[in-house]
């Protein structure tokens, strides 16, 4: 604007001086353009990266673009432009219009909160075996992922080298919440494990030639139970299918001993298993001596007779060199002989008419006999019975009560839950009733063999029903509880009868949501005339009244030979709620006879719990017996 104002002035002079006649215009002439002017946009350091920035800046008027990109371990949690916040478009990148003066960024990064995502929040199972793994992703820390499940029993974990993932399992069904922590921050997920499946292995049996007999066999005892049935092969052999090491070597016409698992320790006459698994305990009846092993399971009695393969009942080494509750023995060492090692349980297995049970046989005193009945509770409403994957061998349950010393009958609750293919059809939600037994157990049949007695089902009567689960292939026993009574009657305490004979009555009564639905009574008359304290004419104490208790779930089988045991069957949460004896004097403290906890009044008493093998029980926290029977 200078120049040009003074151009102005001199032509202005030269006219006015008469200097100037006459006025060109050149347009080749060049001319000065206007300077532009630019802003700078500046921004300090910091846990970013700012990109897009002009270096020379930028005109009023123009648009500013750029990307802001976090450190690692941070995050962009506010951008402004001259105090204005900005906000980043969808492809993340910041703009504003440039004014007339310069712009300064302002940028806040905060650094990210650790954390740790797993990659499932919820597992559902439909049969058991199946495995699932849950991997998580950790995000600013760095450590030891440590993993946990409220139920690991029914779910197996295995944890990965590196921690970052878990293998999740389906043992035995029912609900469970996995857990993966790291410092303070953890994480869960919801497991759902249905009880249907069969996981039995296969086997193959071979005939004494090693030509294939049988193949594809489901269950170890099955495969031994099919080979030595068979009367045309002598020396046979099974192995796991696909295996050529033989688990079992048949070289007689019945086995000496057979166990699912067990010990390695040197026992004479059990050379049929060749894999170093024995049975923990041997005995016939009377009680044999044996020698201690550990960490056994299962006794199979050492009988001969005929062409039969006998088997007696599985005893189990659970009070092993130890005493429970008040002073009750188990396994009893001999430190002087210890061939004189006994345990004291197994005389009362050989009255168990079923193959696998949780079973006490008590006596009270014999000089007095002042138990007037027994009774128990038994409460099914949190069990679960998954029927046999056997198609030729379905399994049943009873609860019972009953005498083995004069009267051998046993009296209870009886359930025939089949097998799988009988249910598998079922609509959800289908019931089935439960019924009431007796058996009678016979000297020959029920004591040193696996033979049922003689079993009388009142099918006339029903005391409950249980209710089929579709979704897990297994019946449930809603709100369903089961009362057994036994009334010990001498002779002249029956006031309706004082000259009757000494007898037992047993009483079995359902009861669904606390209402009874239905009470059934057995009365066994011994036939004799036994007067409470009186002595034998020689001048000895009378035994008492034997009572034996049990609960059982057993394969069902008529052949003298081991049913499969390994048939896939379960029945799970089966709670002994009460068990009491009372005395006839109606003073003496009720005995608790609660298996883990209870015994009888006489030291001499053969206690027993069969089949732990099949079995296992356990004190809940109100001190209440709890069993598991898995097959």
């Amino acid at each position: 604007m200078k120049k040009k104002f003074l151009n102005v002035i001199a032509i202005s002079a030269l006219v006015s001086l008469g200097a100037l006649t006459a006025v060109s215009c050149n347009p080749e002439t060049p001319t000065e353009d206007p300077v532009e002017v630019t802003y700078k946009v500046t921004y300090d350091t910091g846990n970013y990266t700012v990109s897009g920035i002009k270096a020379d800046g930028y005109k009023e008027g123009d648009t500013v673009t750029f990307t802001v990109t976090a450190a690692s371990g941070y995050e962009i949690t506010s951008v402004s432009a001259g105090g204005t916040a900005l906000t980043p478009a969808s492809n993340g990148e910041y703009s504003f219009t440039m004014g007339s003066s310069d712009v300064k960024l302002t940028i806040t990064a905060t650094a990210k909160a650790a954390s740790m995502k797993l990659d499932k929040t919820e597992i559902t199972f439909d049969e058991l075996g199946l495995s699932e793994t849950v991997t998580a992703t950790l995000s600013n820390i760095e450590g030891t992922v440590s993993w946990e499940i409220t139920d690991d029993v029914n779910f197996a974990i295995e944890v990965s080298e590196d921690t970052l993932s878990c293998k999740v399992t389906n043992v035995g069904g029912g609900t469970a919440v996995l857990t993966a922590s790291i410092g303070d921050i953890s994480s869960d997920v919801l497991i759902n494990g249905s009880t249907f499946g069969d996981t039995r292995a296969s086997y193959t049996i071979y005939k004494d030639d090693g030509t294939v007999y049988l193949d594809d066999v489901k269950g170890f005892f099955n495969a031994v139970g099919k080979l030595n049935d068979d009367e045309t092969v002598t020396t046979g052999y099974v192995t796991a299918k696909g295996g050529t090491d033989k688990l079992y070597v048949r070289d007689n016409a019945w086995l000496t001993a057979l166990a699912k698992d067990g010990p390695t320790d040197e026992t004479e006459g059990l050379a049929n298993f060749v894999n170093g698994k024995v049975s923990s305990w041997v005995a016939g009846y009377p009680t044999q001596q044996v020698d201690k092993l550990s960490e056994a399971n299962i006794v199979i009695t050492q009988k001969e007779s005929g062409t039969y393969n006998y088997f007696n009942q599985r005893a189990t080494n659970w009070f092993e060199n130890s005493e429970l509750g008040d002073k009750m023995p188990g396994y009893v060492p001999n430190t002087t002989d210890p061939s004189l090692n006994l345990w004291s349980g197994w005389r009362a297995s050989e009255y168990l008419g079923a193959i696998t049970t949780a079973q006490y046989v008590s006596w009270h005193d014999g000089k007095t006999m002042n138990w007037s009945s027994v009774e128990q509770t038994y409460d099914l409403s949190g069990s679960t019975l998954t029927p046999s994957y056997n198609e030729e061998q379905g399994v049943f349950a009873q609860i019972y009560v009953g005498s083995t010393t004069r009267i051998q009958k046993l009296t209870g609750m009886y359930f025939y839950a089949g097998t799988i293919e009988e249910n598998k059809d079922l609509e959800d939600g289908t019931t089935r009733e439960i019924y009431t037994f007796q058996e009678a157990l016979s000297l020959s049949g029920g004591l040193t063999s696996s033979m049922l007695g003689e079993r009388t089902i009142d099918e006339e009567h029903p005391i409950g029903e249980a209710v089929w689960d579709a979704e897990n292939r297994a019946r449930t026993f809603p709100k369903f509880k089961v009362n057994l009574r036994k009334d010990i009657v001498m002779t002249g305490e029956d006031s309706e009868n004082p000259d009757a004979n000494y007898y037992c009555v047993d009483t079995v009564t359902g009861y669904s949501d606390g209402e009874e639905v239905a009470s059934v009574e057995y009365k066994s008359d011994f036939g004799s005339q036994i007067v409470r304290g009186v002595t034998t004419d020689s001048g000895g104490s009378l035994m008492g009244e034997r009572i034996t208790y049990g609960v059982s779930f057993t394969p069902d089988h008529e052949k003298n030979y081991l049913p499969d045991i390994t048939c896939g069957a379960q029945w799970t949460n089966v709670l002994l709620e009460e068990a009491i004896a009372h005395y006839v004097d109606g003073e003496t403290p009720d005995m608790n006879m609660q298996f883990m906890m209870g015994r009888t009044t006489n030291s001499a008493a053969q206690l027993a719990i069969v089949g732990a093998d099949s079995c296992t029980g356990a004190l809940n926290s109100d001190q209440q017996s709890v069993f598991n029977f898995n097959y």
